[in-house]
């Protein structure tokens, strides 16, 4: 995702996350809120959440909106 997907997402949109690494694919995100800088996410296999800048493309590179 570039940084101006990541900016359009919305509270409740579902992402996926994967690297490529075992244990790191597919693994489902919802989005808690979107700020100026930063989305705030839940992934559903950790019990914190987790901040991600927009521009961060270490971790955007690798998501995808869930598609029904």
């Amino acid at each position: 995702m570039t940084a101006d997907d990541v900016k359009s997402l919305n509270s409740g949109d579902i992402l996926v996350y994967d690297d490529g690494r075992p244990g790191h694919s597919g693994v489902r995100a919802t989005v808690l809120s979107n700020g100026i800088a930063s989305l705030i996410v839940q992934f559903e296999d950790r019990a914190e959440t987790t901040t991600i800048r927009h521009n961060d493309i270490g971790w955007t590179e690798h998501l995808k909106r869930h598609t029904h």
